[in-house]
């Protein structure tokens, strides 16, 4: 089991590296990735605003995990966001958990 932390970019994607430099360009230190989840934490009082993340993406080679960073915006009737859109948020820092077979 591997714990990490990324920061989403300006499109909204943290993408979590696990190699052995901790960027793109390093050696996968898994065989694979087996299941992985990501997480984000908020205290922002307005719902809508608050960030919301999804995973995007395990590397087949066992190299990274992505997720997409996301909030709603629109036009708020009686309490509920209608005609609302997802737009990607930067700067907010995802957890990620990753289950994998260690590289021999």
């Amino acid at each position: 089991m591997v714990y990490g932390q990324a920061t989403s970019n300006a499109n909204g994607i943290a993408t979590l590296y696990f190699t052995d430099n901790g960027l793109a360009d390093g050696n996968p230190l898994l065989d694979t990735i087996d299941y992985a989840v990501s997480s984000v934490y908020s205290t922002n009082a307005t719902i809508n605003a608050r960030p919301r993340v999804q995973m995007r993406e395990k590397n087949i080679t066992g190299k990274y995990v992505s997720a997409n960073v996301t909030n709603i915006s629109g036009v708020t009737v009686l309490g509920i966001s209608v005609l609302g859109s997802e737009n990607p948020v930067s700067g907010i820092v995802v957890d990620f958990m990753i289950l994998g077979s260690f590289h021999n």
